[in-house]
């Protein structure tokens, strides 16, 4: 994770997303991430977000009165 701009606690970073032990490479290419993201399209990320949405109502993890403002962070 060294060389990564603005990433200046990588052991945090590595523990929030999960990891089970500090990685010295990156997670995945980010070339990869970008073609994804191109590949799904607006569309795809409105479908995303609405069935990420859906469930976390359905698990109780959000309330339909918190959502009334969504903001989204794709930066990881």
């Amino acid at each position: 994770m060294r060389g990564v701009p603005g990433n200046r606690h990588p052991y945090r970073e590595q523990w929030f997303c999960g990891c089970e032990y500090f990685q010295h490479e990156l997670p995945c290419d980010p070339q990869s991430l970008a073609h994804w993201r191109k590949r799904l399209g607006p569309e795809g990320v409105e479908k995303l977000l609405a069935a990420t949405i859906q469930a976390r109502l359905e698990s109780g993890a959000v309330r339909p009165t918190s959502l009334e403002r969504i903001s989204v962070d794709t930066t990881v």
